[in-house]
């Protein structure tokens, strides 16, 4: 998986800034649509998430001996 390139370009003074204050105030560090591709990235992995959960209960109940009548 390759980085995101960078949407915002800081300068010099804006770098020295950082280094020295040890802050940055930005405007913007990130568009819309990065924030929609990472809402959607988090969902997806959330829902993984779920679906592993479910196939390890699913897979401790089916190892239990069945239960004598």
């Amino acid at each position: 998986m390759s980085l995101p390139q960078p949407t915002i370009h800081l300068t010099t003074e804006q770098v020295k800034h950082y280094h020295e204050e040890g802050y940055l105030a930005v405007e913007a560090a990130t568009t819309q649509e990065e924030k929609q591709t990472a809402r959607m990235q988090r969902a997806k992995e959330a829902e993984a998430r779920k679906r592993a959960q479910a196939n390890q209960a699913k897979a401790g109940a089916d190892a239990l001996p069945a239960a004598k009548s």
